[in-house]
């Protein structure tokens, strides 16, 4: 299992292009933390563990890793892939290509819309409880109510298609897919057809 740092720096490195850095989509604090909570999440869905170990705390602006708000908070203007000190060594293949996937599919969202988005999800609601909405808090968001969320939207999803998306990245863990459907049109079923109509998290 990798640092949140280690996740971190590879979300900000992935939209960074060195040879185009002007073309390049920067993540600022509060986009990097709701990547975090949806990388999170997915990962305790698909690959059935978490991808890092530090928790999630329910913040009234929405999830935030502390340890990593702590490291980028003055960068409010978008995070440089030179301010990074973590390696991404410690990432398998696998969580990589979650974390590319998982870019693909938030990283169009602007930070308002992310935290509006978690706002409307239990795992942050639940970890809140009946604190208003402004209020401050650093309630633990619990990796089983990531699990219980995530996982019944997947299921919900792939229903009829006769199929559990977990199988797709449990393959490629083990290097033999077989017939089992893969991991793009797994995620590509899980949110719809990325140029037209959309179902999101």
């Amino acid at each position: 299992m990798a640092d949140a740092g280690v996740v971190a720096r590879f979300l900000i490195e992935t939209g960074y292009d060195r040879d185009e850095p002007e073309e390049s989509q920067l993540l600022c604090p509060m986009r990097l933390q709701k990547m975090l909570y949806y990388a999170q999440g997915w990962s305790i869905a698909l690959l059935g563990r978490p991808l890092f170990p530090q928790d999630i705390e329910a913040w009234r602006h929405g999830p935030v890793v502390r340890e990593v708000y702590d490291t980028y908070r003055g960068c409010s203007t978008g995070i440089q892939p030179d301010l990074t000190t973590e390696t991404v060594s410690h990432l398998s293949d696998t969580e990589k290509k979650l974390l590319r996937v998982v870019w693909e599919e938030y990283a169009r969202f602007t930070p308002a819309e992310l935290r509006r988005k978690t706002h409307e999800e239990a795992p942050w609601k639940t970890a809140r409880g009946s604190l208003p909405t402004d209020a401050i808090s650093c309630s633990v968001i619990s990796r089983e109510s990531l699990r219980e969320f995530f996982v019944a939207h997947m299921l919900k999803n792939y229903r009829h298609h006769g199929i559990d998306p977990r199988d797709a990245w449990r393959a490629e863990e083990d290097k033999n897919p077989g017939e089992v459907v893969s991991r793009e049109d797994a995620f590509a079923y899980l949110f719809g057809d990325r140029s037209g109509g959309r179902t999101h998290v």
